[in-house]
């Protein structure tokens, strides 16, 4: 299994984010978390999970940053999105899984079932199954 301190994340499509003075809301299906922000902190935690940065770069970036917050503190709100089940591990992919076809063909099964597994899970593995 991968390092998880080397996972690039990235946010799942399936959930819009709104960025508002001191807080975010993110959410779908009917449930919305917020994430309060008085130091921008969180937002900037938000735009690196783009799928380029690993979990360990992100960390190691937002507390240099913002040095009220340690490693630690950041690796624990990017625990939490994905306990909510919001982020998924970029390079995560369907090649060697499905062929091109199945994948266009079960594109809405697959991005469903993402909506239900965390970092350690592959979508396209769930589909596979």
């Amino acid at each position: 299994m991968m390092d998880y301190q080397e996972i690039k994340p990235k946010f799942k499509k399936a959930y819009p984010i709104v960025y508002q003075a001191k807080r975010i809301i993110i959410g779908g299906f009917g449930k919305n978390t917020v994430y309060d922000d008085e130091t921008g902190a969180v937002e900037q935690v938000f735009k690196m999970i783009d799928g380029q940065y690993t979990i360990a770069q992100i960390s190691k970036r937002i507390s240099q940053q913002y040095t009220q917050f340690s490693e630690q503190d950041v690796v624990e709100l990017i625990e939490d999105l994905n306990s909510e089940r919001f982020i998924e591990d970029s390079e995560l992919t369907g090649s060697g899984i499905l062929s091109d076809y199945d994948r266009e063909r079960y594109h809405r099964n697959i991005n469903f079932f993402s909506s239900f597994i965390k970092l350690s899970k592959n979508k396209y593995e769930v589909q596979k199954s």
